[in-house]
C-alpha cells in the first residue's frame, strides 16, 4: 500500500530550528572542549570532564542563592542604633553635638565604644563623658531598650558648604559605622562693610567690620585683601575696624576661609559731608552738611554695641550731638553723609579719654554738717557762703595744661578761701576763678578743688534764686594724642539741689 504524498511547507521544520539553535549551540561547544581538553588526556576522560561540570554548576548556583538573598532578604537589623542632633551649626561658634546609643532588642555584647570622626580644624571644648586624644568616649554596657549618650562641645573651623561627620561604634568585637552631613549655616566671625552702601574713605579703601560673635574668644586671624594681615585676638562681641579696596576679602583661621565677600564701592554724592570733632566724655558731635535731605550714619565705639545709629538730616547744615552709651578708649569713630545719589566720604576722628567736668555748690557737706555760713534761705543785704565743688572725672589718658575757669554771678565774690584736693595752682582774673594743672596723670578718681564763695543779694533778687555761677569751662591737652578736649558746664545757682538739707531754701528773703 502506497502512502500519500503530502506537500509541506517547511514552517513547523524552521521553528524547531530557531528554537534549538542555542541548545545545539552549547553543547556543540562542550563536544569540541571535551575532545579538545579532555579526550586522550585521561583515563577516564568522561568522569573527569562530568566532575569539573558539576563544580561549575555548584559555584553558578551559589553566585545565584548570593544575588537572591542580597536582592531580596533585607539585612538583620544592627542591635545598636545611633541618633545624632546638633542645632544649626555656625563656624567659628561654641557648638554642642549630641551622639544617642540605644541597645535595640538584645543586651550589648560588652562594653560600648563611639567614635567620633570629627573633620580637619575641630576644637573640641568639653566633651560629657570625656573622649580620648583618638576621639573615643566609653558609654559602657547597655541593657535592651536602654540609652547612653555622648555630648561635644566644639568650633568647626571649616567654609560654608557641607560638614560630614563619622561615627563608629564598637560593641565587643562588633563594629559599626556610620556618618551624617551637615550644612554650615553661617559664622561666628563675620565681614561686614561699615556702612551699608560700601562707602569710601576720601583714598577709596571701604572700611569693614570684622566681628566675633560667639560666647569664645577667636585667635590667631589671618586676613587677605585688607592693609592688615593678621589680628592676635577678637574678644567676644569685639569689633575691629579694616580697610580695602574694592574686590576680593576674607578672614581665615586655621588656613580655612572663615569669613569672605566681595567689596564693591557705593555710588557717590560729593556734596553730602560731615565734619567730625574729637570725642569725649559722653557726648560725641558732628556737623554735616547735604544738599538734599539724607541720612547720617555714625559708628562709634561709645555706643551700645553693635555700636552704629542714623540721623535723618534736612537739607543744608545740621549739628548732632550723639549721647554715648559708655567710655570708649578706641582710637576712632566714623561717620558719613548720604542721600538719593549716593555716599560721601568717610570721615574719621579721634576717640579721646573721658573729660567729664562736673560742679555743685553746698551748704551743708555730704556728711551732714555745716559748711555754710549766714542766713538760710538767704537774706537781702545779708552775706551767705557757700562752698563750690568743680571736679574732672576719671581719665583713661594723661592729661596737661588743665585749666577750669568758673565765671562768678554778680554780687558774688571768692572769700579767698579754697582746697585743692588734687593739687595745681588757683589765682583769679576779671570774676573768674580759675584752677589749673600742669600735669593730670590718667586716674581712676579724677581731681577735685573746692572754693568759697559769698553772696550778698540785692533786693531786686528778693523772691529768686540768684546764680551764683554763670559758667564753668575747662580745657587740657591729651598727652598721647597732642588733641585739646573742652567740656562747658551751665551755671549753678542757690536751689543748691545736689544738697539733701539745703536744697529748696535757696529762695532769697
Amino acid at each position: 500500500m502506497t502512502t500519500p504524498s503530502r506537500h509541506t511547507s517547511g514552517l513547523a521544520l524552521h521553528g524547531a530550528t530557531v528554537a534549538l539553535t542555542p541548545a545545539r549551540a552549547v553543547t556543540s561547544h562542550l563536544r569540541k572542549r571535551y575532545r579538545e581538553k579532555y579526550h586522550g588526556r585521561y583515563r577516564f576522560p568522561s568522569l573527569v570532564f562530568a566532575f569539573d561540570l558539576a563544580v561549575l554548576g555548584i559555584a553558578a548556583t551559589l553566585v545565584a542563592v548570593n544575588i537572591y538573598l542580597f536582592v531580596n532578604v533585607p539585612p538583620p537589623a544592627p542591635s545598636l542604633g545611633l541618633v545624632f542632633s546638633s542645632a544649626p551649626i555656625k563656624s567659628a561658634a561654641p557648638q554642642a553635638l549630641v551622639a544617642e546609643v540605644i541597645a535595640r532588642g538584645s543586651d550589648s555584647k560588652g562594653q560600648i565604644s563611639l567614635r567620633w570622626n570629627l573633620p580637619a580644624g575641630t576644637e573640641v571644648l568639653d566633651a560629657e563623658p570625656p573622649i580620648n586624644s583618638l576621639g573615643e568616649a566609653s558609654l559602657g554596657a547597655l541593657k535592651a531598650g536602654e540609652k547612653a549618650s555622648s555630648r561635644l562641645v566644639v568650633r568647626f573651623f571649616a567654609p560654608p558648604g557641607a560638614l560630614r561627620l563619622g561615627f563608629q561604634l564598637t560593641d565587643g568585637q562588633q563594629v559599626m559605622t556610620g556618618y551624617e552631613n551637615r550644612r554650615i549655616e553661617g559664622s561666628a566671625l563675620t565681614l561686614e562693610p561699615l556702612f551699608d552702601g560700601g562707602a569710601a574713605l576720601s583714598d577709596g579703601r571701604i572700611p569693614v567690620r570684622l566681628s566675633n560673635q560667639s560666647t569664645k574668644r577667636l585667635d590667631n586671624i589671618t586676613l587677605t585683601g585688607f592693609d592688615r594681615t593678621t589680628i592676635n585676638e577678637l574678644q567676644p562681641d569685639q569689633d575691629e575696624i579694616l580697610f580695602a579696596k574694592p574686590g576680593h576679602v576674607s578672614a581665615l583661621m586655621r588656613a580655612f576661609p572663615i569669613a569672605e565677600r566681595d567689596l564693591v564701592s557705593a555710588p557717590v554724592d560729593a556734596s553730602a559731608r560731615v565734619s567730625l570733632r574729637p570725642s569725649t566724655g559722653s557726648t560725641a558731635r558732628l556737623d554735616a552738611v547735604v544738599s538734599s535731605s539724607g541720612i547720617v550714619e555714625v559708628f562709634h565705639p561709645g555706643l551700645a554695641h553693635p555700636h552704629t545709629k542714623s540721623f535723618n538730616v534736612p537739607a543744608g547744615s545740621t549739628t548732632i550731638n550723639i549721647p554715648l552709651d559708655r567710655p570708649a578708649d578706641e582710637t576712632a569713630w566714623y561717620a558719613v553723609a548720604s542721600t538719593v545719589k549716593g555716599y560721601g566720604q568717610v570721615m574719621e576722628s579721634r576717640v579721646t579719654t573721658p573729660f567729664n567736668v562736673s560742679a555743685a555748690i553746698r551748704y551743708y557737706a555730704s556728711t551732714g554738717d555745716q559748711i555754710g555760713i549766714g542766713p538760710l534761705p538767704p537774706s537781702v543785704g545779708e552775706e551767705t557762703r557757700y562752698w563750690f565743688q568743680v571736679a574732672i572725672g576719671p581719665t583713661t589718658k594723661d592729661l596737661s595744661d588743665v585749666v577750669v575757669r568758673a565765671h562768678l554771678a554778680p554780687s558774688v565774690s571768692h572769700t579767698g578761701r579754697h582746697s585743692l584736693v588734687s593739687g595745681g595752682g588757683f589765682s583769679e582774673s576779671e570774676g573768674d576763678v580759675i584752677w589749673k594743672l600742669a600735669y593730670l596723670p590718667a586716674s581712676s578718681e579724677g581731681a577735685t578743688a573746692r572754693f568759697e564763695l559769698a553772696l550778698t543779694p540785692t533786693s531786686d533778687m528778693r523772691g529768686t534764686s540768684p546764680l551764683l555761677i554763670d559758667s564753668i569751662s575747662a580745657q587740657a591737652i591729651e598727652v598721647v594724642s597732642g588733641l585739646q578736649l573742652k567740656e562747658t558746664v551751665d551755671g549753678l545757682d542757690t536751689a543748691l539741689p545736689e544738697d539733701d538739707r539745703a536744697k529748696g531754701k535757696g529762695i532769697v528773703q
